[in-house]
């Protein structure tokens, strides 16, 4: 599906699909003369940079300002001025100072789809498509052998997928499980208040209670971790508190009737044009199974589809634009979503129907020496003989995929499997 770019005037249009070898705008010069010019690149020679500095070097400013900026603010919520480029590209930074890449689980939107582990080339082109990750790799994965879907989304090149009742069917299907399985004892609407060491491991506090674990995994957002932890935890607990969050509202809009002008997964907006708004997609577009069908009570004929639209605003710039989470009203964010999706999508009807979201804190930023400070957390935690695993989007990874494997991960080496 394509994402489609901001035009200078306020509508949408479509990335051009002939700029690769002549001057389409908003381009000044042919893309592929960008991507044959990235060969000729020097190595970079700092130890950490943010990915505003690492695109602009190899790609141009133009291939940062509009392709990967907007990519980086829709799915992430970050400033790439301030964002490392280990959160894009690299699981470590042994190669990022040289300028070769991995393109990893972060960023689905990326135009490549393999995976390059640690490659020793000092192209970020020639790395793309020197070939097997497997072959290249100097550090090996641990293999996560794919399941019977997992095969056919391979096999039918699934670009996309969902779930019937949403993706948050998922963690309550696997709540379900553990439940039924009775190897598991989950404790729900009790609000974690305070952990400490113990001798056997550590005492966790509730709300209505106290539990005694042998070790603890923390999926919790890194503040909200430090906010529960012993003074004697005191450096981690300062690490924690720097890694800072963002605020995202996303609004759902549906209309009656087919409404939408173009066809595609979304379109992005560059900060320049909008700072509030990130981008809009268009849910009805591949996936048209979740729509609402509208029904006549009188003739029991069907008179179409609802179509569904995803407006998200915020992150970054949420504070700048709309000021504390804690003061904006949803009546704001609904006319701000609207007014957008007027202004782009030429859609003069008002919603039918509508559900403003704010997701207070819900994306952690990967500021540079972001890395490093998760390995100074790691590191006191093994110096001090800690029963923790860190697990969660605020240290390896933003992206579900991320906090899935790496959960995967911690239990593999605390089982001694991994």
């Amino acid at each position: 599906m394509p994402v489609f770019l901001p035009s200078p005037c306020p509508s949408v249009s479509r990335p051009p699909a002939s700029g690769l070898l002549r001057t389409v705008p908003p381009f000044s010069r042919p893309l592929l003369l960008s991507v044959a010019m990235e060969m000729l690149v020097k190595r970079g020679v700092e130890e950490d940079e943010s990915v505003h500095s690492f695109v602009s070097r190899r790609l141009g400013k133009e291939m940062m300002m509009m392709m990967m900026k907007m990519m980086m603010m829709f799915y992430l919520s970050v400033i790439p001025r301030c964002t490392n480029v280990l959160l894009i590209f690299v699981d470590r930074h042994e190669n990022c100072n040289h300028g070769s890449m991995r393109v990893t689980r972060s960023v689905p939107c990326l135009p490549v789809c393999v995976q390059l582990a640690d490659i020793a080339v000092d192209s970020l082109c020639r790395g793309v498509f020197a070939g097997d990750c497997r072959k290249l790799s100097v550090r090996p994965t641990p293999a996560v052998p794919p399941g019977p879907l997992a095969q056919r989304s391979v096999t039918e090149s699934w670009a996309q997928w969902s779930l019937s009742r949403g993706v948050e069917s998922l963690p309550e299907c696997i709540a379900e499980f553990l439940q039924r399985s009775g190897r598991a004892e989950l404790r729900r609407e009790a609000a974690v208040q305070h952990i400490s060491p113990s001798a056997s491991g550590w005492t966790i506090s509730l709300e209505d209670g106290v539990l005694s674990a042998d070790h603890i995994i923390s999926a919790l957002p890194a503040k909200a971790l430090a906010s529960i932890l012993p003074p004697s935890c005191h450096p981690l607990i300062q690490l924690l508190q720097d890694i800072s969050t963002v605020t995202v509202a996303v609004v759902n809009l549906e209309y009656e009737g087919s409404i939408l002008p173009v066809s595609g997964f979304g379109h992005l907006l560059p900060s320049s044009e909008d700072q509030a708004l990130l981008g809009v997609v268009y849910d009805s577009v591949p996936f048209p199974q979740h729509d609402r069908i509208q029904i006549s009570e009188s003739t029991l004929l069907t008179l179409g589809h609802g179509r569904v639209l995803q407006v998200m605003m915020g992150g970054a710039w949420f504070h700048e634009v709309f000021g504390p989470p804690d003061t904006v009203t949803e009546e704001c964010l609904l006319a701000r979503a609207t007014e957008a999706v007027h202004c782009h999508l030429g859609v003069s009807s008002a919603p039918s129907w509508s559900r403003v979201t704010l997701q207070r804190d819900c994306i952690p930023q990967y500021y540079p020496g972001h890395f490093r400070k998760v390995e100074s957390m790691r590191r006191f935690i093994r110096e001090n003989n800690l029963s923790l695993s860190l697990i969660g989007a605020s240290y390896d990874g933003v992206s579900v995929n991320d906090v899935i494997f790496n959960g995967r991960t911690a239990v593999e080496q605390l089982l001694g499997t991994g």
